[in-house]
């Protein structure tokens, strides 16, 4: 498995994040907020976008911010993405599939075992995920990481998709780690 992340090899998806649900999730400002700072991050290091949206004509649409960072949104009404249009809309190079959203023990942990089968291997951005109480949460992320997904933070992410501070991108980049 590699062991590092490459902006080259790498894909985002966004799982549900959602006007009406996000109210709902704990620590949810906190999620979103996270959610924003690593689309934006993969925005400016060219690293492809993709967003989930469940039943929107009961949960709202993606948050504005959120749907304005992604490149592609896939609209579902199962709770494992992949049953969707999910793995159609993945780009072929990206082996590497960074997934974070709601709710994370339903959801989120689906669409990431789906992946996982699929044979892609699954990076989830432990504090850009929530549920409605923390422990689903806590379960979700051990779960998943016993099924062999990599739990990582905004930064790991970021900085493996960086590489090198050498990067004319480095500057721009590091205002979005400093803004937490």
């Amino acid at each position: 498995m590699t062991m590092l992340l490459s902006a080259k090899t790498s894909v985002i998806v966004a799982v549900d994040l959602q006007g009406r649900l996000l109210p709902a999730i704990d620590n949810g400002s906190n999620v979103l907020a996270q959610a924003q700072r690593l689309l934006r991050m993969a925005a400016l290091l060219d690293v492809p976008r993709i967003s989930t949206v469940h039943r929107p004509e009961k949960l709202g649409p993606t948050e504005a911010m959120v749907r304005s960072l992604v490149t592609h949104e896939v609209e579902k009404t199962t709770f494992n993405a992949c049953h969707a249009e999910l793995l159609d809309a993945l780009p072929s190079a990206a082996d590497d599939v960074v997934i974070f959203g709601c709710e994370a023990h339903v959801c989120l942990l689906q669409t990431a075992m789906g992946v996982l089968m699929s044979g892609r291997r699954v990076w989830v951005v432990e504090e850009a995920c929530g549920s409605r109480h923390a422990s689903d949460k806590a379960t979700a992320m051990a779960r998943l990481r016993q099924a062999g997904a990599q739990i990582i933070s905004v930064e790991m992410a970021g900085f493996e998709w960086m590489h090198d501070s050498l990067d004319p991108r480095f500057r721009e980049f590091q205002a979005l780690v400093k803004a937490v």
